[in-house]
């Protein structure tokens, strides 16, 4: 699971990507109620899914910002709506609507931008080979479940599963993604009999995402949560000021205003 996000409402974000998105295509897309608000956008197509696909990620790249996110998402859209089954538009789409679903401040919005990622989860996942498309569900279900509390004891076992799914398909994907959301979830869920909580496991998993992408700010921040759960403190120190080194520069500032909330607690 992502790291506490910056809780700011969507619907205030959504027209910044007016300038800057993907135009609407020109059949109807999956997504055109939701991104019927943005109203037109100038800027043409790119040509072809390739291109398409690349802009998704372009946009994407540039961190948890709504109007990337948003962006990202007409460019999917886009695809999917030549293409309904395509795996990798899919993906690209649960990942916008995993983080326009944290940065939804909550509530209603949230849980239906969660909602729908899990959708289309489905059509990512659907061939079994796609890791990314296995992680994002993952997150999707974590999305869901932190505004549908009912509904988390039956999401997490299929958080669990997807990410193991991922995990064996491409343990490198998104920063060392599969080991650090299992990692988070073995953290931060309630210990055995009640879950799947392991304090062991969690170590394990988080040393390894560590391990394989040591450059990645989040998941020096874990770490740093997890060895504070075990009592190390001087080791959490040491990853919690490599985790603020990584997020001090500026292509890192979105991702520092998501994160801010885990680092002031692990601070206290």
């Amino acid at each position: 699971m992502n790291a506490s996000s910056i809780r700011i409402p969507l619907a205030l974000l959504m027209g910044a990507s007016v300038l800057a998105g993907c135009p609407q295509p020109h059949r109807p897309g999956p997504y055109d109620p939701l991104l019927a608000d943005l109203g037109p956008v100038a800027e043409p197509l790119p040509e072809g899914e390739e291109a398409l696909l690349a802009a998704a990620d372009e946009a994407a790249a540039h961190g948890p910002e709504s109007a990337y996110m948003v962006r990202s998402l007409r460019c999917a859209n886009a695809v999917l709506a030549e293409r309904p089954d395509d795996q990798e538009a899919a993906w690209r789409a649960a990942r916008a609507l995993y983080f326009l679903s944290e940065l939804a401040g909550g509530g209603d919005e949230a849980a239906d931008l969660a909602a729908r990622c899990i959708d289309i989860s489905a059509v990512a996942t659907r061939s079994g080979d796609s890791a990314a498309g296995f992680y994002y569900a993952a997150l999707c279900m974590g999305a869901r479940a932190q505004v549908r509390s009912l509904e988390a004891i039956g999401l997490l076992p299929q958080m669990v599963d997807a990410g193991r799914t991922a995990l064996e398909l491409d343990p490198l994907v998104v920063h060392a993604g599969p080991h650090r959301l299992l990692g988070g979830i073995y953290l931060r869920a309630p210990a055995w009999p009640t879950s799947v909580g392991d304090i062991d496991e969690a170590l394990t998993q988080l040393g390894k995402a560590v391990a394989l992408a040591p450059d990645w700010a989040e998941n020096q921040l874990f770490w740093a949560e997890a060895l504070e759960a075990d009592e190390r403190t001087e080791e959490a120190r040491a990853a919690l000021a490599e985790a603020e080194r990584l997020m001090a520069v500026p292509e890192m500032a979105a991702w520092a205003r998501l994160w801010a909330a885990d680092v002031e607690k692990l601070k206290k």
